[in-house]
């Protein structure tokens, strides 16, 4: 589900000409590995950029058991798992990229440029965005919770683990 709301927040920022979707993601978030260059927003969103996975792939935590933040600093220094279009691999590392993205450009928290840009656009009453990170069982989770209230008191509730 958060994937919906970053691609439509990346969207609304390439109309802003804040950036190209064709942009290597080195073009605009600094420090990332060198084999990294040539990787595009197009294909992060696309889950086709061959990062890393930051899982730890014999058992249930992060690699390196310390939390995403250690996780993530451990995953920059790995090769890449396949060259970028080269095949296809759903994990939520290339989202945490386009998350920085959308904070950088769209000079915000990520949950409250969707609130501003998406919910607030749209209208929705009632609506309410949180993002929190949950340690499940030792690993760290980013989760997405939207909650739409409906006048007739219907509420959805959508969630979204990084697995």
């Amino acid at each position: 589900m958060a994937e919906v709301f970053s691609s439509a927040a990346v969207m609304q920022l390439v109309e802003k000409t804040k950036f190209k979707i064709n942009d290597p993601i080195s073009k605009h978030l600094e420090g990332l590995p060198e084999n990294w260059d040539k990787i595009t927003i197009k294909q992060l969103l696309s889950h086709i950029s061959g990062l890393p996975a930051i899982e730890d792939p014999n058992g249930e935590n992060l690699i390196g058991g310390k939390g995403q933040d250690s996780a993530w600093v451990k995953g920059q220094k790995m090769p890449l798992r396949f060259e970028a279009v080269e095949e296809f691999n759903y994990k939520a590392e290339n989202y945490l990229l386009i998350q920085k993205l959308i904070e950088k450009y769209g000079e915000s928290a990520f949950e409250k440029f969707i609130e501003k840009n998406q919910f607030v656009l749209q209208k929705w009453t009632g609506q309410h965005l949180a993002t929190h990170l949950t340690l499940l069982k030792t690993k760290a989770h980013r989760t997405l919770i939207i909650i739409l209230t409906k006048q007739s008191g219907i509420m959805l509730k959508a969630t979204s683990y990084w697995k």
